[in-house]
């Protein structure tokens, strides 16, 4: 049984996994095997794959299920490692991720999920930029994680009796592009998390991406109904609840206000304020109350042509 298993979920990325497997392979934690789910590509995904003589690397093609939750799972029940990490076909990796992880994860043995730092690339405002340094909660995050997702999948690596007692991906359409942060939310509350401050990976954002190239509210929305299913099978209590939700719900009002979307706008920011109120959501409050909301849509495009940057919806 190898230390790590690696599982890689592909769809048409022969541009870029050829790249993300090498990063592997070149890993100074050697104990690994690497299980590669190919969603039935169209592409030249298989050829790229088998161009590695690697007696560690397995291929499997299934059928498209357009759903990256259905290949990762398939890519759990095949491997056999104490801890199982994530790659995106399309990120990478430095050297050291996999040993830098595992010996967090040793180092703490109420750890459910360890993640790094990585850096992301691509033509994006975020290209280029480090992510997630300095300042990471560990330990005991699942609060603090209810209210915002800051682990990203591609450099996530899990312990195998975690995802034996909370489940894998759930495999749920309604809440694809944010079944990693359903996943990572059940590991958590019930245990601890790491987090390597070193930039140990590279996200690409890019429009051929399964999810990287998405509206944000694709993964807005999913992420709500995400907090709103935790909520209530862990039956968390109304105040917690209340306070997450409300966050979520602000970040929609944002994004439907950047949209010009007047109407989705006032139903947002109406369920964050039955929840809790918060300074921002305080802000857009005031805002449509002295300028109607078709009037603060204005105002944003407005100061966003003068170039200043409103607020993002970034999360991963």
């Amino acid at each position: 049984m190898p230390a790590v298993s690696v599982v890689i979920p592909a769809y048409n990325q022969g541009a870029f996994i050829g790249e993300a497997i090498r990063s592997v392979l070149e890993q100074t934690l050697r104990d690994f095997d690497v299980h590669v789910i190919d969603d039935g590509s169209t592409d030249d995904t298989k050829e790229v794959v088998e161009s590695f003589d690697d007696e560690r690397l397995r291929y499997f093609r299934q059928e498209n299920s357009g759903l990256p939750a259905v290949s990762r799972n398939v890519g759990i029940a095949r491997s056999t490692g104490e801890f199982i990490a994530f790659l995106d076909s399309d990120d990478s990796w430095l050297p050291d991720k996999l040993e830098r992880q595992a010996e967090a994860m040793r180092a703490n043995p109420n750890c459910g999920i360890v993640a790094c730092n990585f850096q992301c690339l691509g033509d994006h405002p975020l290209g280029g930029k480090v992510l997630l340094r300095g300042n990471v909660p560990t330990g005991k995050v699942f609060e603090k994680l209810l209210h915002a997702g800051f682990i990203c999948t591609s450099m996530a690596m899990v312990r195998r009796s975690a995802l034996e007692k909370v489940g894998a991906f759930d495999a749920d359409p309604s809440i694809r592009c944010s079944e990693d942060y359903d996943l990572w939310l059940r590991i958590t509350h019930d245990f601890e998390f790491e987090h390597v401050e070193k930039v140990c990976g590279f996200y690409r954002i890019h429009e051929s991406g399964i999810t990287k190239g998405a509206d944000p509210f694709e993964w807005l929305a999913p992420a709500a109904r995400v907090v709103e299913k935790i909520c209530e099978t862990h039956r968390l209590p109304r105040k917690l609840a209340d306070s997450a939700l409300a966050v979520h719900y602000a970040r929609q009002a944002f994004h439907y206000l950047r949209a010009g979307d007047a109407e989705s706008f006032r139903g947002a920011i109406r369920r964050s304020a039955r929840r809790r109120m918060t300074m921002p959501l305080a802000g857009l409050l005031l805002g449509r109350a002295l300028l109607g909301a078709n009037g603060l849509i204005r105002l944003f495009e407005f100061l966003r042509s003068r170039g200043f940057r409103l607020p993002h919806t970034y999360r991963r």
